[in-house]
């Protein structure tokens, strides 16, 4: 997703591209902050993927072959089954731990709120390892879908 981003931003022209196909510039992935992550994370999910593929097409018809190579290695990388199923788990645990994240990262900090949150998202993680052949039952179908 980082090298996705990153090509997007390299140039004028291929920012253009993404910003007309998403309708906004994509954002970074932040290494630090949860929710800038979850948040960098989404434009990856549904249509904008979708989106995303679209752009990186019409880069890959470009006449810079390097451009256009790069572009198609990242298409195809966003196409693998492998990219979809991982970007789809990582989407339900983050969906999972964004609201401990933002509890964490707010200005006004209680330890109470905290304690709560954290006991929240560990209560949630567990019932979804508990229930694993369902979540991942729902997760796959996700995918295929996605896929399709």
């Amino acid at each position: 997703m980082r090298k996705v981003v990153a090509f997007a931003n390299a140039s004028a022209k291929r920012h253009e591209i993404f910003k007309v196909e998403l309708g906004a510039a994509m954002q970074g992935i932040c290494e630090t902050r949860w929710v800038e992550r979850h948040d960098g994370h989404l434009q990856f999910q549904g249509d904008n993927l979708v989106k995303i593929c679209s752009a990186l097409e019409k880069i890959s018809a470009w006449q810079d072959n390097k451009t256009a190579n790069d572009a198609h290695c990242l298409l195809q990388t966003l196409r693998s089954s492998d990219f979809i199923i991982s970007s789809i788990c990582l989407s339900d645990v983050l969906g999972t731990t964004v609201s401990l994240s933002r509890v964490l990262q707010s200005k006004t900090i209680d330890l109470k709120k905290c304690t709560d949150a954290i006991n929240d998202t560990l209560s949630v993680l567990q019932n979804k390892r508990e229930n694993v052949d369902i979540i991942y039952r729902q997760l796959f179908e996700e995918a295929k879908d996605v896929a399709e």
